[in-house]
């Protein structure tokens, strides 16, 4: 038995982030505090980059980099994948009381993420000039693409493993581990990113560098805590061996929340292609800081999940159906309330939070204000919709999962974001994301009324 640090003190005084008990809400929110805060502060690469540039840089560089953004979270995506389907297969295992199996699942999952990242990160660099020019960049943002994108890639294997270790943490039991590590290289990027950017004037090279240093901190770190067993885990990594049966399982059940991040991003290039369109280089720009204002309320959701998923499918592994029920209620409902909080927010601030990206340019400045007001109506129904897809992910059918992330995503959104503007104008184009998650939440509840009877979860 291994000796607590003062750090597991620590921790366990905090949060009791066991899967094992009932489930009450103070008990789910608490367990899901330290992963949500954990997700906002992962949402600094997204923002802090942009941040920076835009009042540091030219339009035309921080719509570069807004445009070349979407095929680096693509990528990054497949980490996710293998995070949030491993975890569902590594929890369900620790359930069944595998404690071996789940270990040497989660080693190889981890190598082959790392393995297929690197294969990734070459091919990327050498397609960046064809890839920045598919996603619609002009003459003017090609090099500033071609350089942010290029410069990234050298950290992009190390970010897939980031969003891995981000879901296997809470199923580890050890939430506060991933916030430190999170929190430290969140922290890094704003000071690097101040001391290159503002500091020695690098510009967009001096973001992609600070982004790349705080990266590696953030994928490094975790590899050192799960190989140090004098750490208090519920999973460790032990000596290899060849389970390609996890990777398959891994990849089928987080097949969802890939096609689910992926479509963001896709949805995020058509969006900006519809902009150009109808609008120009303004509802780039603009689009760009409503992403950078989604990604902090989105990851909140995100980050709820990572929390509960792992109960979720810990509880079907050991086939506790009832608590299974009291899961499915008691976190729909946190769901529900999490949507109208944040769409409270959104129209708050939206405001403050465009005049943070443009201050010296009133229409613009005018024009962002408007679309992050359409937009908060995007998270009445975002909230439910991804808890849905990562419900059926945790119960391990990620044919369910993914069917529904793609009529979701691919179908229905993509749909909207082409056909509303025929009618309402460039203003189509932002309402086309909260009548898209209104639209999902009809299907979503076919879903879980047809599969209903399979895994009585109610």
């Amino acid at each position: 038995m291994h000796k607590k640090s003062k750090f597991d003190i620590i921790e366990k005084v905090l949060m009791e982030a066991k899967l094992d008990g009932h489930f009450t809400y103070k008990r789910l929110i608490r367990n899901s505090i330290f992963p949500i805060i954990m997700m906002i502060v992962t949402s600094i690469y997204t923002i802090v980059d942009g941040l920076f540039i835009s009042n540091n840089g030219t339009e035309a560089e921080f719509a570069a980099i807004n445009l070349i953004w979407p095929a680096i979270m693509i990528l990054a995506s497949v980490g996710f994948m293998f995070g949030t389907g491993g975890c569902a297969l590594v929890g369900k295992l620790l359930g069944e009381k595998k404690q071996e199996e789940a270990d040497r699942s989660f080693t190889f999952i981890v190598l082959f993420l790392f393995a297929i990242g690197v294969l990734i990160n070459v091919i990327f660099a050498i397609c960046m000039e064809p890839i920045s020019k598919l996603f619609g960049a002009t003459q003017e943002m090609l090099p500033t693409c071609v350089t942010y994108g290029r410069m990234l890639s050298i950290s992009l294997t190390l970010f897939m493993l980031q969003n891995l270790f981000q879901n296997f943490f809470s199923l580890a039991e050890r939430p506060l581990t991933g916030l430190v590590i999170n929190s430290l290289s969140g922290v890094l990027n704003i000071l690097l990113d101040a001391t290159f950017v503002v500091g020695c004037k690098m510009g967009v090279m001096g973001a992609a560098l600070g982004t790349i240093i705080a990266q590696s901190v953030g994928g490094i770190l975790p590899f050192l805590f799960f190989m140090n067993k004098n750490f208090t885990s519920r999973i460790h990594f032990v000596k290899p061996t060849l389970e390609f049966k996890a990777i398959g399982q891994s990849a089928y059940n987080g097949l969802s929340e890939f096609i689910s991040q992926v479509s963001i991003n896709i949805v995020s290039i058509c969006v900006n292609s519809q902009a150009m369109k109808y609008i120009g280089q303004d509802g780039v720009f603009a689009y760009g800081v409503v992403l950078y204002v989604s990604a902090i309320f989105v990851l909140v959701f995100i980050g709820f999940n990572i929390a509960v998923a792992p109960i979720i499918s810990y509880k079907y592994g050991e086939q506790d159906k009832l608590e299974l029920q009291n899961l499915f209620k008691k976190c729909s409902i946190i769901t529900a309330i999490l949507g109208l909080t944040m769409c409270v927010f959104s129209l708050a601030l939206a405001y403050p939070m465009s005049f943070c990206f443009v201050r010296d340019n009133q229409r613009l400045l005018d024009l962002t204000f408007k679309v992050n007001l359409i937009f908060s109506i995007y998270y009445l129904f975002v909230g439910i919709n991804m808890f849905g897809s990562s419900f059926f992910t945790a119960l391990n059918n990620g044919f369910v999962s993914g069917l529904f992330a793609i009529i979701r995503s691919l179908i229905i959104t993509i749909a909207l974001i082409f056909i509303l503007p025929l009618f309402m104008g460039g203003d189509g184009i932002w309402w086309s994301g909260g009548i898209a998650e209104f639209l999902s939440t009809g299907v979503l509840i076919f879903f879980l009324y047809k599969y209903r009877k399979r895994y009585e979860y109610f």
